[in-house]
């Protein structure tokens, strides 16, 4: 059984916290669920920053897909410029984790187009993730 979710939120730094819930509603592997939703705020964050969701009246979309073994998450944005890439920075620097806390956490991440913008996703590896009815 795979059970795949998505829902769009406004493209503000108050709506990473609601999809960050998005994403633990839907996981029952609680570590897993606390890592997935970390993720998906990194994401997030990184759509309303970086690109034009972040812009009046930009949006973005989380994107959920949950097996009984593996779980995947990801958020799509309205489009911008540049590659997401993990980046080496120094340790006083104040920004520029995001993808490696991504990197460190998920089994696999990429990127790729999705309609008009940028989709980023993250694979997780666990056991019974699937809630029951999803």
């Amino acid at each position: 059984m795979t059970t795949i979710a998505e829902q769009s939120f406004p493209g503000i730094p108050e709506s990473a916290a609601a999809a960050r819930r998005f994403v633990a509603a839907r996981v029952t592997e609680r570590a897993l669920a606390h890592a997935a939703a970390l993720v998906v705020d990194e994401l997030a964050c990184n759509a309303i920053r970086h690109s034009r969701s972040g812009l009046p009246g930009g949006t973005f979309t989380v994107c959920v897909e949950v097996a009984q073994t593996w779980l995947r998450v990801g958020v799509a944005d309205q489009g911008g410029a540049g590659t997401p890439m993990v980046r080496q920075v120094s340790a006083d620097a104040d920004d520029g984790r995001g993808l490696s806390i991504v990197d460190a956490l998920a089994s696999e991440w990429g990127a790729g187009s999705y309609r008009r913008g940028l989709l980023v996703w993250a694979r997780f590896e666990g056991t019974n993730l699937a809630r029951s009815g999803d």
